[in-house]
This record gives C-alpha cells, structure tokens and sequence, in this order.
C-alpha cells in the first residue's frame, strides 16, 4: 500500500507541474480505460 501511495504521489506531483505533458500521457490511457470498460460490459 505504502508503494501504491507513494506512486500515486508522484504522479500527482508530475501531472500539477507538467499539466501539458500530463495530458499527452494521460490521453491514450484513459481510452484505453474506457475500451476495456466498454468491452468488459
């Protein structure tokens, strides 16, 4: 749990400095997410 949170923490970090960045990252992973979700019901 500790590590789970510590990553979680970074990312945060990353995503409030590098909100551009964040999004091109982010982007393709949260489509991905709703693929699955979508295949998965």
């Amino acid at each position: 749990m500790k590590s789970e949170e510590r990553t979680l923490r970074t990312l945060f970090t990353f995503l409030f400095h590098n909100p551009s960045r964040a999004l091109i990252l982010t982007r393709p992973i949260i489509i991905l997410w709703i693929y699955l979700n979508r295949k998965m019901f």
